[in-house]
This record gives structure tokens, sequence and C-alpha cells, in this order.
């Protein structure tokens, strides 16, 4: 298992985007705090959720969220519904989301990131 709680997954989170990502909180399910999400807006414009589903911790996800409390987790360069709790699997579900955020913004914006 490669994540197994809520701190674990923002840590992960923050190593692999680093300034392109700032942490906004951690919700936890009711009942059980090991489930929840971990919500970052990525590049100062897109909020994403990094998901633990229900135990034993081999259900991940991601979604972007897309107005108010909708969102979603399957985009064009990939479905992130549900992850391995691998770290090949996590670290290719970060490319994805990275990827699919730089196509969505502007290559001058991006510019401010990548110096």
């Amino acid at each position: 298992m490669y994540i197994s709680s809520l701190r674990d997954f923002r840590n992960e989170v923050e190593r692999y985007f680093g300034n392109k990502a700032k942490y906004l909180a951690t919700t936890s399910s009711e009942g059980d705090p090991s489930r929840g999400y971990v919500g970052f807006l990525l590049y100062e414009t897109l909020i994403f959720r990094f998901i633990i589903g229900d135990p034993p911790y081999n259900a991940l996800g991601i979604s972007r969220l897309i107005g108010g409390s909708q969102s979603v987790s399957k985009f064009a360069l990939g479905d992130l519904t549900l992850l391995d709790n691998d770290e090949e699997a996590v670290l290719s579900a970060f490319e994805v989301v990275d990827r699919y955020s730089r196509l969505l913004l502007p290559d001058k914006f991006l510019e401010l990131f990548d110096s």
C-alpha cells in the first residue's frame, strides 16, 4: 500500500507538484477519519480533490471541482475515478492531472510556474 492516510496523499501531492499546488483543506468522511479527500488548487486556477475511498485504502481517486460541489474524474487523458494504491499508479495519475491542467491554461501563464 502506497497511500495509507490523507496526510500521505497530501505529502505526495506536495512532493510531485511543488510550487504548482497550493493546499486548501483536508476533509475527512463522517465516522471514518481515514477516508475523505485532500483539496489542492493547481496552477492557481483548478481545484482538485485527491480521494481515499472505502477501506482498506485500495480505492484512491482524483477529481476536479467544476462548479459548486460538482466534480469530474474522467478526463480526456484518462479516467481517475479508481486508482490502484501503488506508487506507479499514483504517479501516473499525477502526470495525467498535470498534463490535463496544462492543456487548459495559456502558455504565457504556465511560464510563471516553469521558471
